[in-house]
């Protein structure tokens, strides 16, 4: 609430000086009222994001006490399927986002070590949930065990199967040989940043319509530079999803390449190697190169569940072994 006060709070201060300021100087307050709109519009899909918490979140269950702690991560809405992870050696990391220009968000994630890569299984802001941290204490102080739900998954499991046969892929993952290299693909979608085109979009498209009806602008001085803008926030929505992704290993190289309609839209050059998970955003879960995230998915779209995209991580991490494959 706060926060939609704060994004709201500019236009309707120069919405009563529209009102209350003499007809020969509304021009200039009708230009900087329409301008006004480019805050909320950029603040609101971030809000939103942050309150709109259906279909997120996850499920810890501890599966294994002691120096050998495992724990089962679900998603908690129910879709797709549960990975049991070791977190016998996991720990916090303290990460930097930039925003914009010279601006810095601080997070603190929590990854572990696997056969399939570190897996990042929680984020907090600039500090983890104290409640979460006691939790994972209380893990690492236990023993015993207990049982993981019927269609959970082990990870080092998963990791192994994948290093014996990389290119047996798991539906709806698939594998082949392009000139020689293992190529995967499967459908993906990326959920950042559409609400926010869709809103800029929807800010330009008002000035279009209304800088001209009002007499302050032309319509074609404004359409040079507002409809390249739009053309580009509309590539970036294409760009979104859903489409296709496609990752090649040439040897210790991962070529990541977003497809769709059959023609490249986004190419990227990553460290196989060093090919991982990030699975606190279940059923999304992503790639993690680098603590760069490639290739958000969810079964939700009919494409790979976390356990496959476990499987991905591990053929991935095989194939870029010295000597393991070669073109």
């Amino acid at each position: 609430m706060v926060f939609g006060a704060v994004a709201v709070a500019p236009s309707l201060i120069l919405a009563l000086w529209a009102i209350r300021v003499s007809p020969e100087r509304r021009d200039g307050a009708l230009v900087f009222l329409l301008q006004s709109i480019l805050f909320p519009a950029v603040v609101g899909p971030v809000i939103w994001y942050g309150v709109d918490r259906r279909g997120r979140g996850l499920v810890l269950t501890a599966v294994r006490g002691g120096r050998e702690a495992a724990i089962e991560v679900r998603p908690q809405s129910g879709v797709g399927r549960g990975l049991v992870i070791p977190i016998g050696e996991a720990s916090a990391l303290a990460r930097l986002y930039r925003v914009g220009v010279g601006r810095h968000i601080a997070a603190a994630e929590v990854v572990s070590p696997t056969g399939a890569g570190e897996v990042l299984f929680a984020r907090g802001g600039t500090s983890l949930d104290p409640d979460l941290v006691r939790w994972i204490e209380d893990v690492w102080a236990s023993h015993g065990s207990s049982a993981s739900h019927p269609d959970s998954v082990d990870v080092e499991e998963v990791a192994s199967r994948a290093a014996r046969a990389p290119l047996d892929a798991p539906h709806p993952v698939q594998a082949r040989l392009v000139g020689g290299w293992p190529t995967y693909s499967y459908p993906a979608v990326e959920p950042r940043g559409v609400g926010l085109a869709a809103s800029l979009i929807a800010v330009l498209v008002t000035w279009l319509i209304l800088y001209p009806l009002l007499g302050i602008f032309s319509f074609a001085k404004l359409a040079i530079w507002i409809l390249p803008v739009v053309l580009l926030l509309v590539w970036m929505i294409l760009l979104a999803g859903p489409l296709t992704v496609e990752l090649e290993v040439r040897g210790p190289m991962l070529i990541f390449r977003r497809r769709r309609f059959g023609l490249t839209l986004w190419v990227s050059v990553n460290d196989a190697s060093q090919a991982g998970l990030e699975i606190s955003q279940l059923p999304f879960v992503a790639l993690r190169v680098k603590r760069r995230l490639r290739g958000f998915t969810t079964p939700a779209i009919g494409g790979p569940d976390v356990v496959a995209m476990a499987w991905l991580s591990a053929a991935i991490r095989a194939c870029a072994q010295p000597g393991v494959w070669r073109a």
